[in-house]
């Protein structure tokens, strides 16, 4: 069964982006990042953030600051970001936490923060190779859309005359496996 996708339905992010591709290469190169340390399974709240809660969706956040700023965050303005739009989440689920487990808010607060500084380099290796097929083909019509992303699970739809085509990226570990189902 063939479905008709219709691009207009699905804004695209890389048009709002004030860089090119090299612009943006530049820009990457030139950020300072925090390097997150590893889930560690061992530790409860670390467990609890990785493994049970459903965190708000990162890619959100992200889309949001690219299409209000016309460019992409530093890790650093993402992490802020992340917290800053999701206040009453982190709020109930830290009460939650303490309630049921003890879980410190400092605690909480680290080991979220750590997940989010994680999340960081997808997206940007994300837009960025959106942004590089965007270069390389220019006579196709590349599409970033934060919908296509969460419900159709398309991170990058590639459209010519003759094709469509859905990409999804994601890295083959259990917690991305875990996180599809």
């Amino acid at each position: 069964m063939e479905i008709e996708f219709r691009p207009e339905d699905y804004p695209n992010l890389l048009s709002q982006l004030n860089l090119s591709y090299d612009e943006l290469e530049d820009k990457i190169k030139k950020m300072d990042y925090i390097a997150a340390p590893k889930c560690n399974d061992n530790n409860p709240t670390e467990y609890l953030i990785e493994r049970e809660l459903r965190l708000p969706f990162f890619n959100k956040v992200f889309y949001s600051f690219i299409n209000t700023y016309r460019t992409i965050p530093t890790q650093k303005q993402f992490i802020d970001c992340y917290f800053n739009a999701n206040k009453e989440w982190i709020a109930y689920n830290i009460n939650e936490a303490w309630l049921t487990r003890g879980v410190t808010q400092t605690d909480f607060n680290q080991a979220l923060k750590n997940r989010v500084t994680r999340a960081y380099p997808s997206l940007i290796r994300d837009i960025m190779f959106g942004c590089l097929l965007a270069k390389k083909l220019p006579k196709a019509t590349v599409i970033f859309n934060e919908v296509l992303d969460r419900d159709g699970n398309i991170d990058i739809m590639i459209m010519t005359e003759k094709d469509n085509w859905g990409i999804h990226l994601f890295t083959n570990t259990q917690r991305a496996n875990d996180f599809r189902k």
